[in-house]
């Protein structure tokens, strides 16, 4: 009856449609609100570059965990059973509210530097959200893959936009995280039970699903409120908001080499490691991968 009053009369406009355009009206003139927008659109981008290449990813350019892509490592009870387990988690810890998971500082601080590293680092490196799955169960937000050899050379441990990467001396969170990722590292690398490898002949190169160990893992801390500004700048082409994205990055890097040159000398010197030297479990895999990061990014630094 509603309905066929307001067709009738057509200067009449529904009073909830009013509303949800007024919303609209006020979320298109928030810059937090058109940066996320512009973020989720690049991440499609880049999720459509990967599905070109072969890599099974969502539109968020997340591995998407329940592909048959992974079929030939894991037989459809196994799926069955891993695909319950997530599920189920994500239940307990998200609830149904998809939309306020995705406005998380955390979640944004992860999908805004996959944009970032994959713009700086795309002549070397492909930088790809990890499955769910690895996300919460082995805790690795970002896998970095060598373009040219296929090699997993580093992973992002979850990241964590914390009130002030200056203050570190002063807020407990930066010890815990680092010590975490020591551990990690100490204990053989992170690992990924949804990954990848190139399989290379005299024909193609071809992505193929693989169980990888042993990835040299790091961490990224960044305040939220830099999170919230880099998202509100993010897709500007103005001269200030490109000089502040490249900071950020800049930023980033030499926080990441610092990690890798500490890594380096404790493996070869671990002084810090006598009470568990028997734990620390390097293998030639997580070196040479280490380096090649480390080389990488030193060239950075330097430049």
């Amino acid at each position: 009856m509603r309905s066929d009053f307001l067709k009738k009369f057509g200067n009449f406009k529904d009073p909830e449609e009013i509303q949800r355009q007024r919303i609209e009206r006020i979320k298109e003139q928030n810059p937090e609100y058109k940066g996320k927008e512009k973020l989720k659109e690049k991440l499609r981008e880049i999720s459509k570059e990967l599905l070109e290449e072969g890599f099974p990813v969502r539109e968020d350019a997340r591995i998407e965990c329940s592909s048959e892509f992974f079929n030939d490592i894991y037989t459809e009870e196994e799926q069955e059973k891993r695909m319950r387990k997530l599920e189920k988690f994500e239940k307990e810890i998200h609830g149904e509210d998809e939309e306020g998971r995705m406005n998380t500082a955390g979640e944004l601080l992860e999908m805004r530097k996959t944009t970032l590293f994959n713009k700086f680092l795309e002549d070397s490196f492909r930088v790809i959200r990890t499955s769910k799955y690895d996300d919460y169960f082995n805790h690795l937000d970002n896998i970095i893959m060598d373009r040219e050899t296929g090699e997993m050379v580093a992973a992002f441990d979850e990241v964590s936009a914390l009130a002030d990467p200056d203050k570190r001396n002063k807020d407990p969170r930066f010890r815990e995280k680092e010590e975490k990722v020591f551990d990690i590292n100490a204990s053989g690398g992170g690992r990924l039970d949804y990954g990848f490898q190139l399989l290379e002949d005299e024909e193609e190169k071809k992505i193929i699903p693989a169980k990888l160990e042993n990835i040299p893992v790091f961490w990224i801390p960044l305040s939220g409120s830099s999170v919230e500004e880099s998202v509100k700048k993010f897709g500007s082409e103005k001269e200030e908001d490109l000089e502040y994205e490249k900071g950020i990055f800049n930023y980033l890097v030499e926080n990441l080499y610092n990690q890798a040159k500490n890594l380096r000398t404790l493996r070869k010197s671990p002084s810090d490691l006598e009470k568990r030297e028997k734990s620390f479990l390097i293998t030639k895999d997580w070196k040479k991968r280490l380096d090649t990061f480390y080389g990488y990014l030193e060239t950075f630094i330097e430049a």
